[in-house]
């Protein structure tokens, strides 16, 4: 799977999700970029691959499926929080006013939830990708016995 494909891939099963959120559907910033990119920076990383470039690297037929797994997870971060943000459901009986969280919100937070689920069943870990973007934390020097001691 390089790309493209992936594009495909998220294209297929969340446009009508992204469109409602407010974002794009393509390669770019208000699209899908900070998703493929996170995605395939992850499994740069994660499998020493040599190809550094992460618009020309290929994910190995074997790793697809676990590869789908980690971009559907990822697509759900980037999506719930903006859902969470967005309209709510009112209920009006005089003289009570009633507010909750959208039906919408509370779906595709359950699919988040199923879809880390997935992708921690093939060894991606949720607290690494907990902000889309690519960018994490290494704090191993504050482990002892981990990373170089200070």
């Amino acid at each position: 799977m390089n790309r493209d494909e992936a594009l495909n891939y998220l294209k297929s099963r969340y446009d009508t999700v992204m469109t409602t959120a407010g974002r794009g559907v393509l390669d770019h910033e208000q699209g899908y970029l900070p998703v493929l990119d996170s995605a395939f920076i992850s499994y740069i990383e994660r499998y020493n691959v040599t190809e550094t470039d992460i618009n020309n690297t290929t994910v190995l037929a074997s790793r697809e499926q676990c590869f789908r797994f980690l971009l559907d997870a990822l697509l759900y971060d980037l999506i719930v929080p903006i859902m969470a943000s967005q309209a709510m459901d009112f209920s009006v009986d005089a003289p009570l006013t009633s507010v909750k969280t959208s039906q919408a919100y509370k779906s595709l937070s359950t699919e988040q939830s199923k879809a880390w689920q997935r992708a921690m069943s093939c060894g991606w870990a949720q607290e690494l990708y907990s902000e889309v973007g690519a960018f994490k934390i290494n704090m191993d020097f504050n482990e002892p016995g981990r990373g170089s001691e200070l």
